[in-house]
């Protein structure tokens, strides 16, 4: 069973947090889900203010070259999946974790096949410049 929030308690459960000074334990207890949801609106409202809570329905479809900036970002800066998602305006911390599983697999396919191609090249071609 997923619990669907509506973007009315999102925003509810960030307006508690400024300006009521709920904590987000109190807010999580509350609603009656996980503190990491409600971490996520506060940073998505403190990025994007209102458009970061308010969303269009409808699945999202991003191109592999924000999806690439991303994870260069989150590689780059060591910001938390959280942080990461909420600069990006991405609603889920778990995409961002998905999208960096796949990045990493697909790297260690490369340096898989430029290991593989190195083993076959005669021996006088450093094969350093390929790594």
């Amino acid at each position: 069973m997923q619990l669907v929030i509506s973007d009315e308690q999102k925003l509810a459960a960030v307006i508690a947090y400024f300006e009521e000074n709920e904590s987000t334990y109190q807010i999580a207890k509350r609603l009656q889900i996980d503190r990491h949801y409600i971490r996520l609106w506060i940073e998505l409202y403190r990025y994007h203010d209102i458009e970061g809570i308010i969303r269009p329905q409808g699945y999202t479809n991003y191109e592999d070259s924000f999806k690439i900036k991303v994870i260069q970002h989150l590689i780059e800066t060591g910001d938390s999946l959280l942080q990461t998602a909420a600069k990006f305006n991405i609603p889920s911390r778990e995409t961002v974790r998905r999208w960096k599983k796949q990045w990493m697999s697909k790297a260690g396919e490369v340096l898989y096949q430029v290991e593989k191609e190195c083993q076959s090249m005669p021996k006088n071609i450093p094969c350093d410049q390929f790594k």
